[in-house]
C-alpha cells in the first residue's frame, strides 16, 4: 500500500530495480532521503528499522484490509511528523453490525509473454526452443467481518497469499572451451589470434623446479574451470579465453499474510486490538543451473497493536495506543566455506553469507485533545524502544582471489619474464587492442 506514495507530487522514485541500499534518492520526498518516510499502522510505528527503504513497512497491509490511507508529503502536523519525509498513515478495517466478506484472486501467467532477447539468443545458440522464462503470479485471499455482539463487539479477519513462479535473466562470465582444455589465447602485435597449448605454456615455466604439480597449467585450476557450463554468448568476457553464459534462473516466492482485528465499544471508550503475521519465503536465483538457490529468504515478522480512545468529557479526548512489532528476517546464504575466485570469471558457487536478524520494537503513544471555546490544544508523548539483534557468518571464513593486477607491472606480457610469449619465441602480445 505505501507504494502509492510514489505517485505523489514531490516524490522521486527510480523504480524497484534500483537498489536502495546504494542509492537513497529512490523514494526521496520533498528533498528528504528515502529512509525519512514515517509509516504508521493503526496509529503505531510500522517502520523498517533495519533497511529504511522507501514505501516499505515491516507489516504488510493488503488491499482488502485497509480502511483508510493518507499521505502527507510536506507540512505535517506535530502529532504525525516524526520524520522529515512523508507521513504515511494506514488504518485497518473494522467489522460492522452486518456480516460481510469477500473472496478474490488475481492471476498473471506467461501465455502471451515475449521471451527475453538475451535468453532467446542463448537458447537458439544451444539448439533449444524459443521459450520465455516463467512469470506466473497468483494472488488470492479473503476477508470476513461482522458482529460478535451487536453494537458492542466486532471482528475483522483477512488472509492473503501469493505464489510467484518467476525467473530472472542471469548473464555470467565463464571459461571458453579452449581455456577449459588448458590453452591460452591472445592477440599478437600483428593482430592475429595466437593459441598457446599446455605443452607450450609448460615450456615457458623454466623456474618451476620443485613445483607440486609440475610446470605450466595447474590441473586443479583446470578441474575448476571444467565445472563451469560452456558459454553461449559474447555479452561478457574477452572473446578469447572467457565468454558469457546466459540463462533464465528460477526465483520463486511464497507470501502469506494474516490479519485479525477486534473492536469494542463501551460507553465513553472505544477499544481495539489488531494482530498481523507474515510467512514469506523467497528462493534466490542459483548461481548456475542444477545447483541450490543462492539464498533462502524467510520473513516471519509479526505485530500486535491495541488502543483506547476515551472521551473523558465533551471537550477532552485521550487517545492511547500501544504497538509491538517483531521483525524477523533470515537470509540464509548458500556460502558456507572459504572460496577462491579468479578475476574476470564469475564465481562458480554462490557465496552469499547468512544473516539472521530480529528487531523488536515497542511503541507507546498517548495524546490528549482539549477544546476550549475557539481553541484546540493537543499534547502527548511518543516513546519507542528498539533492539536490533543480528547474527551473521559473513566474517567467519577466509577468501582469496587471483588477480593479475596484484603483480609487478600489472602483467607479464612484454616484460621478458617467465610466461611472456615474446621471450620464448612466440609472437609478442599486442600492447593495446582498439576496435
Amino acid at each position: 500500500m505505501p507504494d502509492l506514495l510514489s505517485l505523489q507530487p514531490g516524490v522521486l522514485y527510480l523504480g524497484r530495480q534500483i537498489d536502495q541500499t546504494v542509492d537513497s534518492r529512490s523514494g526521496a520526498v520533498s528533498g528528504a532521503r528515502s529512509d525519512q518516510t514515517n509509516v504508521t499502522l493503526d496509529g503505531v510505528d510500522d517502520n523498517d528499522q533495519t533497511n529504511g527503504f522507501a514505501f516499505t513497512g515491516v507489516l504488510r497491509s493488503t488491499l482488502d484490509s485497509v480502511e483508510e490511507f493518507r499521505v502527507t508529503t510536506t507540512s505535517a502536523n506535530a502529532d504525525a511528523a516524526r520524520n522529515s519525509g512523508a507521513q504515511v498513515v494506514l488504518v485497518t478495517k473494522s467489522g460492522t453490525n452486518e456480516l460481510h466478506g469477500g473472496l478474490y484472486e488475481y492471476n498473471r501467467n506467461t501465455a502471451a509473454v515475449a521471451n527475453d532477447w538475451f535468453n532467446k539468443q542463448a537458447e537458439l545458440s544451444q539448439g533449444l526452443p524459443n521459450k520465455p522464462g516463467q512469470l506466473i503470479r497468483n494472488t488470492f485471499g479473503g476477508t470476513l467481518g461482522g458482529p460478535i455482539k451487536k453494537d458492542r463487539l466486532f471482528f475483522f479477519v483477512n488472509y492473503e497469499g501469493q505464489r510467484t513462479a518467476e525467473n530472472q535473466q542471469q548473464t555470467l562470465t565463464v571459461p571458453t572451451a579452449s581455456l577449459r582444455a588448458g590453452n591460452v589465447e591472445y592477440i599478437s602485435t600483428s593482430g592475429s589470434t595466437v593459441t598457446l597449448t599446455p605443452t607450450q605454456i609448460a615450456g615457458m615455466d623454466p623456474g618451476c623446479l620443485v613445483c607440486t604439480y609440475g610446470p605450466g597449467v595447474d590441473p586443479n585450476t583446470l578441474a575448476l574451470f571444467n565445472q563451469y557450463p560452456l558459454p553461449n554468448g559474447q555479452v561478457y568476457g574477452d572473446g578469447l579465453n572467457t565468454a558469457s553464459f546466459t540463462w533464465s534462473a528460477p526465483n520463486p516466492t511464497v507470501l502469506e499474510t494474516y490479519i485479525t482485528k477486534f473492536d469494542y465499544l463501551a460507553g465513553s471508550h472505544r477499544l481495539f486490538a489488531r494482530g498481523n503475521l507474515q510467512n514469506d519465503n523467497t528462493s534466490g536465483v542459483p548461481q548456475f543451473p542444477g545447483v541450490p538457490p543462492s539464498y533462502i529468504l524467510r520473513n516471519n515478522s509479526k505485530g500486535i497493536a491495541a488502543g483506547d480512545v476515551w472521551t473523558v468529557r465533551n471537550n477532552v479526548i485521550n487517545s492511547f495506543h500501544y504497538g509491538y512489532i517483531r521483525q524477523g528476517v533470515l537470509n540464509g546464504g548458500a556460502g558456507n566455506g572459504a572460496y577462491v575466485d579468479f578475476l574476470g570469471l564469475s564465481s562458480l558457487y554462490a557465496e552469499n553469507r547468512t544473516i539472521n536478524r530480529y528487531v523488536p520494537v515497542h511503541n507507546f503513544i498517548d495524546d490528549v485533545t482539549w477544546v476550549k471555546h475557539d481553541h484546540t490544544v493537543q499534547f502527548g508523548v511518543n516513546y519507542r524502544l528498539i533492539h536490533n539483534l543480528a547474527v551473521s557468518n559473513a566474517t567467519s571464513y577466509s577468501s582469496a582471489d587471483g588477480n593479475f593486477s596484484y603483480m609487478n607491472d600489472s602483467g607479464i606480457a612484454n616484460t621478458g619474464q617467465n610466461f611472456d610469449p615474446g621471450a620464448f619465441g612466440y609472437p609478442p602480445v599486442a600492447s593495446c587492442i582498439r576496435s
